[in-house]
């Protein structure tokens, strides 16, 4: 039997062997590169987080055509991990641009200069 632990390092394994494979060092990361190229041939817009899950559902319906394949369900892990990690970062520089964004305000010198004193 295999169990979901299992799965899911076997999906950490084919990440890091794929990433020596293609010779990047913080990890295979090509699905920029695969949106750019879809957009170029179809016309359709994706960000990174919708290729992995189109990739996603790929496996999905690869895993519904025949007996158990291991390879659709490990990639699919490998898939739905790099979705999970663009969501992260794509919320991450949103926020840091909605923070950049923000208005600053300016506190006077004097602002807090009774904030200790007795009121009269």
């Amino acid at each position: 039997m295999k169990s979901a632990h299992e799965h899911l390092r076997q999906a950490g394994e084919e990440m890091q062997k794929r990433s020596q494979l293609y010779g990047c060092q913080g990890g295979e990361r090509s699905m920029a590169k695969t949106v750019a190229i879809f957009e170029a041939i179809t016309g359709i817009k994706l960000t990174e987080e919708q290729g992995n899950k189109f990739m996603i559902s790929l496996k999905l319906a690869r895993s519904e055509n025949r007996a158990y394949n291991g390879d659709n369900y490990v990639d699919g892990c490998a898939y739905f991990a790099l979705a999970g990690e663009e969501a992260f970062n794509a919320d991450m520089r949103k926020k840091s641009r909605k923070a950049a964004q923000a208005p600053t305000t300016k506190v006077s010198d004097n602002a807090n200069s009774c904030a200790n004193e007795p009121y009269d």
